[in-house]
């Protein structure tokens, strides 16, 4: 399999540490949205990453779907979303505020990298205002769970750790451990993880 798509996509860094922890051997294809968008195009006709190129050729795109897929290749005693219906709905409720949260500092993001006369202050501030709720929200959620960081790590821990680090590298003045100590101590252990290791945040 090949995933296409740079680790600084926290999309791609998921599908790529969920296949290092289920040691699914894949190669990484790090096409960038910038300055290789004809190439991602070929494999996703929207320009959107990740994409995943299968063994038989077909290519699956969008993390969730990528997502379901490798679960389906493991089986249910080794799928990150637990099959057990209410642990389940709990998960998704987690992946759901941390997507949401992911999806508006990043809308953050390209709104300052946009050029300065074009930039609307206001749907920064708006942007980063709703990153800082769902993160409180992600941190309320965590608080009231068990973690088993380091044993059996589900979908929650993954995505949790991954919207923790982004948020570090790309919009540091909404982070603050002390505000969000749970998520700071899961965002410590998962990232000396190997299957983080070898799937690292870069923003070369």
């Amino acid at each position: 399999m090949v995933l296409i798509g740079r680790y600084i996509s926290p999309f791609v860094r998921r599908v790529a540490v969920s296949l290092h922890y289920l040691d699914i051997p894949f190669e990484s294809k790090p096409l960038s949205l910038i300055s290789e968008m004809p190439d991602i195009e070929q494999h996703n006709p929207l320009g959107r990453v990740p994409a995943l190129i299968l063994d038989d050729g077909r290519t699956l795109i969008d993390s969730a779907a990528i997502l379901d897929h490798i679960d389906a290749l493991v089986g249910p005693d080794r799928a990150l979303l637990p099959m057990n219906a209410p642990t389940r709905q709990l998960v998704l409720q987690l992946v759901a505020y941390a997507t949401g949260t992911l999806e508006r500092v990043m809308n953050a993001v390209a709104e300052e990298n946009r050029p300065v006369e074009k930039q609307i202050a206001e749907r920064t501030s708006r942007f980063d205002r709703q990153s800082a709720v769902g993160l409180s929200a992600l941190e309320n959620i965590v608080q009231s769970w068990e973690w088993s960081v380091g044993e059996r790590l589900t979908q929650s821990e993954i995505i949790s750790t991954i919207t923790t680090t982004y948020i570090q590298r790309m919009r540091p003045h909404l982070w603050d451990g002390a505000i969000y100590p749970t998520l700071a101590t899961i965002t410590s252990k998962c990232e000396n993880l190997p299957a983080f290791r070898d799937a690292p945040f870069d923003v070369s």
